[in-house]
């Protein structure tokens, strides 16, 4: 038996999980974008 015998379940759960770290991801990045307008507005506004 080869351990790695691509069943259907595992393909999905694979894609899903790959899915789920590209949302993260991309959620981490608009999130550090987000931060970063935020601190160059409060120092834009200090001065």
């Amino acid at each position: 038996e080869t351990p790695h015998m691509h069943q259907p379940g595992v393909q999905v759960l694979e894609e899903v999980h790959v899915r789920c770290v590209e949302a993260r991801v991309i959620v981490e990045v608009i999130s550090g974008c987000e931060g970063a307008e935020r601190t160059l507005r409060h120092f834009h506004g200090a001065q």
